[in-house]
């Protein structure tokens, strides 16, 4: 091994990502897959000394230390990477683990989706009563259709919602930041929308609303929830895959309003899906994505939606980047009309009443 004890890892990440502390631990938005969640990135002490992770999108289990930081951020060779650090290399050859693959995605288990499918229907049914009523009116301000919400399955879970493993089918995990067993699977206070892929429940996402005040951990720190949560155990699979039609063209979005804005407003011209981060990186994905006659690249106009089309335009055969022409295609949907002229125009159809 190759003493890094003099090497400040939080200072090393800290000049690429801003770090705020979180109990023992600092977290950040991890650079390597592009993600949006401020918490997504991990730099703690642990037993063999300061390592970071990554908790969210980067599923070949990016981790490890100031060497591997430099690998996977700045695409540096083991021997550059310890030449920067001022490291002595070792006597003997050492080659870093490589990251194993994951296995082809799956759904989870059978009692992870009996309870999550339950907690998607009790939600729906509640987002249409008295309780519900401020969540509609929200998804309504964003121009969705009563249709649209309902067919997508969405929902309302009003208050913050502890759920034990064992209903999952998922063991208790240790914490080792709090020295404490998890037993528990936390849904936040928010609008629910699950992903279902071949009639199998992949994903519960929340969608937490940012106007509440900062809630009270256990050790009495006020922390924000993430603006989306998803429920852990949930497989890893691409929103909306299951309405891909031969011949007929694709869009790619970043989120699930974006595409139910374009499902709702163009549907008949394009199939849109979310790929999320990493999540339909898949073979299996990609092959029922490839035939498509073209692919219309729409992720967010920001830093973030960079890093996906270049990734897909490297991928699919038949591709074009068709940025939002503000923010995104759900930001779009308050202007009527918008949405539909920005598609046609990104499919080279004229727009007008004629069409």
């Amino acid at each position: 091994m190759i003493d890094q004890s003099q090497i400040d890892l939080s200072n090393l990440v800290g000049r690429t990502v801003p770090l705020h502390r979180e109990g023992r631990t600092l977290r950040g938005r991890c650079p390597i897959h592009q993600g949006t969640s401020d918490t997504s990135l991990m730099v703690s002490e642990g037993p063999h000394g300061w390592r970071w992770r990554c908790w969210a999108g980067c599923n070949d289990g990016r981790s490890g230390d100031a060497i591997a930081w430099l690998m996977a951020v700045e695409g540096l060779e083991f021997k550059a990477a310890c030449a920067a650090l001022n490291l002595a290399m070792p006597d003997r050859p050492y080659t870093p683990r490589r990251p194993v693959p994951p296995d082809e995605s799956l759904p989870s288990s059978d009692n992870w989706q009996t309870t999550a499918r339950q907690i998607a229907n009790e939600a729906a049914k509640r987002l249409w009563r008295p309780i519900g009523a401020r969540a509609l009116a929200e998804l309504r301000a964003r121009g969705l259709t009563d249709v649209t919400i309902e067919q997508a399955g969405l929902g309302y879970n009003p208050v913050d919602t502890y759920i034990p493993r064992s209903a999952f089918g998922m063991p208790n995990e240790w914490d080792e930041d709090r020295k404490r067993w998890r037993t528990k699977v936390a849904l936040p206070h928010g609008i629910t929308i699950p992903w279902s892929i071949d009639g199998a429940m992949w994903k519960l996402w929340v969608r937490t609303p940012q106007h509440l005040a900062p809630w009270k951990d256990d050790r009495g720190c006020g922390v924000h929830w993430p603006k989306y949560r998803q429920t852990p155990g949930g497989g890893n699979g691409p929103w909306g895959i299951d309405a891909v039609q031969h011949g007929k063209p694709i869009m790619l979005c970043e989120g699930v309003f974006d595409a139910l804005a374009v499902q709702q407003e163009a549907g008949d011209l394009i199939t849109p899906i979310v790929t999320g981060t990493t999540g339909a990186r898949r073979v299996r994905w990609i092959a029922r994505l490839a035939p498509a006659p073209l692919v219309l690249l729409s992720f967010d106009a920001d830093r973030g939606g960079i890093a996906p089309t270049i990734y897909w335009r490297n991928v699919l055969p038949r591709t074009r980047g068709w940025w939002p022409y503000y923010d995104d295609p759900a930001a779009m949907l308050r202007i009527p009309g918008t949405v539909r002229a920005w598609v046609q125009a990104g499919l080279d159809i004229p727009s007008g009443p004629d069409v």
